[in-house]
């Protein structure tokens, strides 16, 4: 038996560009995440439906964790998990992607 340290990433990302646009697929989230893998190493990708004031949206939330096969440091998923959340904020036209560490929660994307 290996373990590591418990760390995770976790980015949660809505489907709906801006506040009205297209709504983009699980199916799309799926090909870019799977096209930046090499960046993360292993995701694990759960379709979500987020549900606030005055609406409702499709998405998902896209995990990476400190897998013990191929342990990383908390700094190494970090930033594994704020560079993937920065290409999945440009590539699904977001205002704001939310980032939750084991020990801290941030919003990308405001001031």
């Amino acid at each position: 038996m290996k373990s590591v340290e418990t760390y995770f990433g976790r980015i949660y990302i809505g489907f709906q560009e801006g506040y009205n646009g297209t709504i983009f697929s699980y199916e799309e989230l799926k090909k870019v995440v799977k096209e930046n893998i090499n960046l993360v190493g292993a995701v694990n990708v759960v379709k979500n439906e987020y549900i606030y004031v005055d609406g409702d949206e499709p998405g998902a939330i896209v995990e990476i964790i400190n897998y013990p096969r191929f342990p990383a440091t908390k700094g190494e998923i970090r930033e594994k998990t704020l560079e993937l959340a920065e290409i999945l904020k440009e590539k699904f036209k977001q205002y704001r992607v939310s980032v939750m560490f084991s020990d801290e929660t941030m919003m990308l994307g405001e001031k």
